[in-house]
Parts: structure tokens; C-alpha cells; sequence
């Protein structure tokens, strides 16, 4: 089963509300732990940001926006974006990083328009 999925922010206060995905060619959503089907939506004017599909080395989803750090020390941030037909980050060269490639050292400690998790 593929499945597409989102984190959908509130276009004004950045705040998360809900998630909304596809599966199976039908379009879902979920609101405060409920889901709905492809009748309801969060609106047009959300902010969307997909799911990589890829999970951080404790478990967690990593999406696009997300901040990511290689370690214990946050000196340095990376923040996923989509291009190209990939996931990935610019790393210390300011070049681009197939997040797949080093998904393994890396670890969700927050997103753009949020403080750190």
C-alpha cells in the first residue's frame, strides 16, 4: 500500500493541526486523533509539508521543514526540502545531501516554525 503523507500547519500561526494523507488513491485526514475521508479537509490555505517517509535514529517521522542535528551537540541544523525528486538537506559545503544517505546519524530536534522538540 503506498501512502502519501502531510503535516498541516495553520497558515497563520504555524501550528500544527491536524495530518492529511493519501492511500490507496483515496484522500484522508486526521484532526485531533479522529480520521476523516477525501470529504473533509483542512483547506487550501494550510501550510503542507510531506512526509520523507524516513524516521530519525530514535523513531521519529521526519518531514520537510523539520530541523535535523548529527549528534548530541546542536551546533549545526540542517532543515529538509524537497528538490530534484528527493528528500535531503545542504550540508557544511552548502551542497545538497540525499537524507537518505545519512538518515542514520541524524536526529529531529525541531522545524522552522517551531523552538526545538
Amino acid at each position: 500500500m503506498i501512502e502519501i503523507k502531510f503535516r498541516v500547519r495553520n497558515s497563520e500561526t504555524k501550528k500544527i493541526m491536524g495530518y492529511e494523507f493519501i492511500r490507496d488513491k483515496e484522500w484522508f485526514c486526521i484532526v485531533g486523533g479522529e480520521e476523516f475521508d477525501g470529504i473533509y479537509s483542512l483547506g487550501s490555505e494550510c501550510l503542507r509539508e510531506q512526509y520523507t517517509e524516513l524516521k530519525d535514529k530514535r523513531g521519529a517521522e521526519i518531514y520537510e521543514g523539520d530541523k535535523l542535528s548529527p549528534g548530541a551537540i546542536r551546533k549545526y541544523e540542517f532543515v529538509v526540502f524537497y528538490t530534484d525528486g528527493m528528500f535531503g538537506y545542504k550540508g557544511f559545503d552548502d551542497l545538497f545531501v540525499p537524507l537518505k544517505n545519512h538518515i542514520k546519524h541524524l536526529e529531529v530536534i525541531g522545524d522552522i516554525y517551531e523552538n526545538n522538540i
